[in-house]
């Protein structure tokens, strides 16, 4: 039996993030560089935004 990856979109919270980001955004006819860079700016954010949080007491309120 072969390997198969059966990998999945999104594959973790900092991409979900990022895509939800993106598709709430509001465009008139945005080209796929544009999707692209506004993806990347998303997940470049809220992944800092994990990192300098990783303290667990952030998340305990």
């Amino acid at each position: 039996m072969s390997d198969i990856d059966l990998s999945t979109f999104p594959s973790n919270k900092v991409e979900a993030i990022a895509y939800l980001y993106v598709q709430k955004k509001q465009y008139d006819n945005p080209s796929p560089e544009q999707l692209a860079e506004d993806f990347m700016n998303a997940y470049k954010k809220v992944n800092a935004f994990f990192n300098e949080h990783r303290d667990r007491s952030y998340w305990r309120g």
